[in-house]
């Protein structure tokens, strides 16, 4: 029998002298200093009655073979390694390689079947090295064949085969280091190198949602796999914006369910992304006076989509043939930009469902006043959304056009991955690692660098779009760094990062990025070392590096989206994240998770091609996929419920953490902000809830505590509530909400009266800072560290916030959620130049 032992080491030596010039700094994680170089690695394993026998990895860069590394296990029968055993010694010996030699693994590749043998080795490669991991299939080329290349595998021995897939994987990367995109046969967007990449399986999905919604979904793939469904979502781009980002985790998510779901893009045509844009901020209010959408601009969108319709997707075989031709049995226009694929979809299979997705804050007021460009715009498209069976909106009720069925209309909600690269959990030396490469862009484009944990910064992460807010977010710090001047606090203020990915269907980013470095250079130079602003290549750990170390986060958008940004920055701090209210000590909302879309989609699917009538009537999709199930909603309880386990919660906090992170006062089911030290103001009760009919009545007597549950829904009552006061003479730009008081608003409604008192006395709790001893009394560095939850900033702003939106002025305030992360909304007119009158004192 033999031992165990290493039959051949890594046996590489880099420079000593600059390892140790560069340690002192990886060690403690900073982001100074030069990159890290760049590894691909591939692995294979010889096995044995059943068994693994031998592991080699070899190691390489761009060029050259690098290093080797194998293995042989015991070989005795009572001690043979199962698959943790060699997915223990993969990643042990990787992580000790990339931190011995400072180097940081971007790919691993593996043959298919050490990837079937070893079913968790990907994910965790992913999860704790953000190693990319690839699987080969046996016999199938990469791209040519070669005549001198076995067909089999087994034919090479293991180093050389080890060796092979570091070449192939190389080959998946681009300049950039990222995974090359790649659109294949009639569009087809090939999500994760046609699937090839593997960074999640069911079992790494499972724990994101709650136990109900888990059962849902399994219930739906069910019944769509026993008919073989096949699912056809249509959308402008591959990559670069919300949507994409949706639709990746999605076609992933949908490939370990065994659901037939593909995705579709258009071929691009030069010209057409500059029309659909100006269409795009036509809807949203946001275009240039006197823009519309001419008629020789809807004849070039239509061509377009003809072409691509009749060339692609009603080719033998596409998606829009009939289902009994090999077409798709459902067909999702996720895309303002696409509407035309409806009718012909509809014309080819009559009976077939199509459901139209519209993501983007519609101005229905504008929309439904005759001659305006938001009404002629909403006209074309109209005309051909008309003949959807089912139509999403986001989940506010103002972004339907009036013209709209009502019984057509469901709401779903914007999510996000917890498992892909922007949002994963990272080691700090990867976050230290993705820093490094920040800066080095920094420094290409001439930009400030931030020199973290030496600086601290405040972040906005968002296109550089017309109604991200950006005008906002540099008033907004310039008046910031004001306030630390005139309290001597500006010896090393944080910094300001703009900075977000692009997309080839936006072409106003060139044009905001440079707007915005303009008006730095000319209005703000005395801060121009001080914010650095920056366009990002595809990659998403490099954002999510930026917002797990930022101080602040920021989203001040004026329009859709920035929800998912609220998400995301709260998701960051996983201490925050467990303690912010009741509910997610055991769960956040699966409405915004990738698991959650699912289950809408799925639901959508099986209901429509068993050829069944939905009709939403305003409901949302995630309501009515659980209530056809048959199963509850999770973390329901009564607000009596919640009152008793956060008394319990309290007290232990007390006993435990002094007392750091709320209070919470008996009649109020879900902790307030954090309350003034030594008592100097008492807590705020809810006001009563009154029943909302437009809300299921088996529920209308509990409250789900999923704060971004509570959140979309208090965001739609709000707004509404300002909306119907103020509509008629200015436009309401975003929401006032704060995070951790919504739990009201999910099955019952507060009267419009209450909700104005309500905020109003919250905000007036929180803004004076004189009146509670804030910054102005006792120093404004002591914020932060004399209280641990809620607004980690203070802030000062109207004597009135709420009092002077009813006279039309306007303001924001800054709504703490977490030690490190906040959320930065506002509220007023589109036009009023006193909104972004921000003042923030740390």
């Amino acid at each position: 029998m033999l031992p165990a032992k290493d039959t051949y080491k890594f046996q590489r030596r880099g420079s000593v002298f600059q390892r140790d010039l560069n340690r002192p700094d990886t060690e403690r994680c900073a982001w100074q200093g030069p990159p890290l170089d760049a590894l691909y690695a591939g692995i294979s394993v010889q096995y044995k009655d059943s068994a693994a026998a031998i592991v080699a990895i070899a190691i390489r860069d761009t060029t050259y073979l690098l290093d080797f590394y194998e293995h042989r296990f015991n070989s005795e029968p009572k001690k043979r390694p199962d698959e943790k055993d060699v997915s223990d010694l993969i990643v042990d010996q990787l992580r000790q390689y990339s931190e011995q030699h400072l180097e940081r693994f971007t790919g691993l590749a593996m043959p298919q079947d050490v990837a079937d043998q070893c079913p968790h080795l990907c994910s965790r490669l992913w999860r704790e090295l953000d190693i990319v991991p690839i699987a080969f299939i046996e016999g199938v080329p990469l791209f040519t064949d070669s005549p001198n290349d076995p067909k089999k595998w087994n034919a090479r021995c293991i180093d050389e085969l080890a060796e092979a897939m570091s070449r192939r994987c190389v080959r998946f990367f681009g300049p950039s280091n990222n995974p090359i995109l790649d659109v294949g046969f009639q569009g087809l967007v090939e999500v994760d190198c046609a699937s090839r990449i593997r960074i999640a399986t069911l079992d790494d999905y499972e724990p994101t949602v709650g136990h109900t919604t888990w059962r849902a979904v399994n219930h739906y793939a069910a019944e769509l796999k026993k008919r073989h469904i096949k699912i056809a979502f249509f959308s402008a781009t591959p990559q670069g914006g919300g949507v994409a980002l949706m639709r990746h985790a999605l076609v992933r998510y949908a490939r370990e369910l065994g659901i037939d779901l593909k995705w579709y893009v258009p071929k691009p045509r030069p010209g057409v992304f500059r029309i659909t844009k100006t269409n795009h901020n036509i809807l949203q209010g946001v275009s240039a006076p006197g823009e519309r959408f001419t008629k020789e601009q809807q004849q070039t969108i239509e061509e377009w989509l003809q072409e691509n319709a009749h060339r692609f997707w009603l080719s033998q075989g596409g998606p829009l043939r009939a289902p009994s031709e090999g077409g798709a049995d459902l067909v999702i226009v996720d895309d303002p930009q696409m509407p035309s694929l409806i009718p012909i979809a509809k014309h080819i299979a009559p009976d077939r469902p199509v459901i139209f997705r519209s993501h983007i804050q519609i101005r229905s007021d504008l929309v439904g006043t005759p001659g305006t460009p938001q009404h002629e715009a909403w006209a074309w498209m109209w005309d051909r959304i008309q003949h959807a069976d089912v139509f999403i909106s986001h989940p506010v009720e103002a972004f339907v056009p009036a013209n709209v069925p009502k019984e057509k209309v469901g709401y779903m909600p914007a999510t996000t991955d917890w498992l892909d690269g922007l949002n994963k959990t990272m080691r700090d030396w990867d976050v230290a690692a993705y820093g490094r490469m920040f800066n080095m862009l920094c420094h290409n484009n001439r930009a400030p660098t931030i020199d973290y944990p030496d600086d601290e910064y405040i972040i906005q992460i968002a296109r550089f779009d017309p109604s991200k807010g950006i005008p906002d977010v540099l008033e907004s710090y310039a008046r910031f760094h004001e306030l630390l001047k005139e309290k001597g606090l500006d010896n090393k203020p944080p910094k300001l990062l703009i900075c977000g990915h692009g997309s080839i269907d936006d072409p106003d980013g060139n044009v905001i990025y440079d707007v915005t470095l303009r008006h730095i250079e000319s209005k703000l130079p005395h801060l121009k070392d001080l914010i650095c602003v920056m366009r990002i290549g595809p990659s998403d750990q490099i954002l999510n590096a930026l917002l797990s170390k930022a101080k602040i986060a920021l989203q001040l958008s004026t329009r859709e989206g920035f929800e998912v940004k609220v998400s995301e920055a709260i998701h960051k701090d996983r201490n925050l994240y467990d303690r912010m209210s009741m509910a997610a000590l055991t769960t956040v909302s699966d409405e915004v998770t990738t698991v959650g879309n699912a289950l809408c989609w799925l639901y959508l699917a099986e209901q429509l091609t068993a050829h069944k009538k939905i009709k939403p009537k305003e409901r949302w999709i995630n309501d009515m996929a659980r209530e056809e199930a048959g199963l509850p909603v999770d973390n329901v309880i009564t607000l009596d419920d919640s009152s008793n386990i956060l008394k319990s919660q309290h007290e232990d906090n007390i006993k435990n953490k002094g007392d750091r992170y709320y209070r919470s006062p008996p009649n109020h089911p879900i902790p307030l902000p954090r309350q003034p030290p030594l008592g100097a103001l008492n807590p705020i009760p809810l006001p009563n809830l009154t029943h909302n009919p437009r809300r299921s009545t088996t529920h209308h007597t509990k409250t789900r505590h999923n704060h971004i549950g509570r959140y979309h829904r208090a965001i739609q009552h709000i707004r509404k509530i300002f909306e119907d006061r103020h509509v008629s003479d200015h436009d309401i730009v975003a929401d006032v909400y704060m995070i951790t008081d919504l739990s009201g608003f999910d099955d019952g409604v507060l009267p419009d009266e209450d909700v104005i008192a309500y905020f109003e006395r919250v905000v007036r709790m929180q803004a004076p800072m004189e009146s509670r001893g804030g910054p102005q009394d006792r120093g404004a560095g002591d914020v932060s560290a004399n209280d641990g939850f809620g607004l980690d900033y203070g802030f000062a702003a109207e004597d009135d916030m709420l009092g002077a939106v009813d006279e039309g002025a306007a303001g924001y305030f800054v709504a703490g959620v977490g030690f490190d992360v906040l959320a930065l909304c506002g509220f007023g007119r589109h036009d009023d130049k006193q909104n972004s009158d921000i003042e923030c004192a740390k």
